[in-house]
């Protein structure tokens, strides 16, 4: 019969320090009373044998019916906070279970996990005081997401010394899980990103559905507070009323980031050539812009969407972007990623280039704006630029 997902895999029993102090005094006790046959030392030494066993049996009794499922893990930035919860369910319909601490088990090296989560984020840790017989609850643990990545969540551990923290009761899930840590945006300092023209993402516009200008839309009726200059009156005489001409709002421009990885140095100038990408991305989301990202040498696109969605999309590539597995497989095989499928842009698309350190400095080529992450100072009239910030 196959174990349900919510079942635990295995029970652990672990002394504390104060327990194996409190056995050692019992002990001590049984060898007292035995050898002394005093009334008094073996009333004491039956009271300590029974805080063992109902320090056994009540917290067993309620752990044994206790199952656990871990929820879908929400997206997170780096340097931000993750929301883990768990969803705790006391099947046993006699017995309530007391101070549950959930938690995740670090992966076995035994097991081949891409990235263990302790790579991205701390600790997820919850704590529920109690759940009674038959309750379902949620506990929720917000862990520090510590860096971008693709974590892999394995196993939940529950534990409870409840009732007098003699010993640690455990019992172990085995629920695989993936979660998405975007990596932390640079901060854009606007005058880079107008070197490129980028302005609102509507050709420097501000337009709204009503203007007097892009293509026609349709008529309705005249509010008053519209501008006499957007009232049609072929349309007017037609119809008896003031009717007002409104017009569409102009298709936002598309921009593509070009992410150029070969010139790394290290890994750090890698995560901070990515971090400025991710910078540029959400900046030109926030003006209306679609956004879309390229590459090429890791064979990694996304197409040009509006709003969240675009940002989301080429941030969750970034975020499983692994640099050096994709350098150890491309050097084990011999050959470079294929880029046959990558997208190019067109002539009227902007194109925002982001590389490690090369020459420093903001350029400007037609439509396209290069930004590297060299730590130095420009030339006079140009944008200097760092790896945590353009400035």
């Amino acid at each position: 019969m196959k174990r349900r997902a919510d079942h635990p895999v295995q029970r652990m029993y672990r002394f504390r320090m104060t327990g194996l102090v409190y056995l050692a005094v019992t002990g001590f006790l049984a060898i007292a009373a035995i050898s002394s046959q005093n009334n008094l030392l073996f009333w004491g030494l039956g009271l300590a044998v029974a805080g063992i066993g109902v320090s056994g049996i009540i917290s067993g009794l309620g752990l044994m019916g206790i199952r656990a499922e871990r929820e879908t893990i929400p997206d997170g930035s780096a340097g931000g906070r993750m929301v883990v919860r768990y969803r705790i369910r006391n099947s046993n319909w006699i017995a309530p279970a007391f101070g549950l601490t959930i938690s995740e088990r670090e992966p076995p090296r035994r097991r081949r996990v891409s990235t263990p989560w302790q790579r991205c984020l701390t600790r997820p840790v919850a704590f529920v005081s109690c759940v009674r017989s038959g309750q379902e609850v949620i506990a929720e643990a917000r862990p520090l997401a510590t860096r971008r990545g693709q974590p892999e969540f394995t196993d939940i551990i529950i534990s409870s010394g409840f009732p007098f923290g003699l010993a640690t009761k455990s019992l172990r899930f085995a629920q695989h899980r993936t979660a998405l840590v975007y990596p932390k945006p640079a901060a854009i300092d606007p005058r880079v990103l107008s070197h490129a023209g980028i302005g609102t993402g509507r050709d420097g516009s501000t337009r709204r559905v009503g203007d007097n200008t892009g293509d026609f839309y349709g008529i309705r009726e005249y509010v008053p507070g519209d501008a006499m200059r957007s009232i049609s009156w072929s349309a007017t005489a037609r119809v008896g009323d003031l009717v007002v001409r409104q017009n569409a709002l102009p298709a936002p421009t598309r921009l593509w980031v070009r992410l150029h990885l070969d010139g790394a140095a290290n890994g750090e100038e890698a995560e901070s050539t990515i971090a400025l990408a991710a910078g540029v991305l959400k900046a030109a989301t926030d003006r209306g812009y679609l956004v879309g990202l390229l590459c090429p040498e890791h064979g990694v696109h996304t197409l040009p969407v509006a709003g969240r969605v675009g940002l989301r999309n080429a941030l969750a590539r970034l975020a499983a972007l692994d640099v050096e597995r994709d350098k150890t497989d491309a050097a084990a095989e011999g050959v470079a990623p294929s880029t046959a499928a990558t997208p190019e842009p067109k002539a009227r698309e902007l194109v925002v280039t982001v590389r490690p350190h090369a020459s420093g400095g903001v350029s400007r080529s037609g439509r396209t704006l290069t930004l590297d992450t060299a730590r130095r100072t420009d030339a006079p009239g140009s944008v200097p630029t760092k790896p945590e910030r353009v400035a």
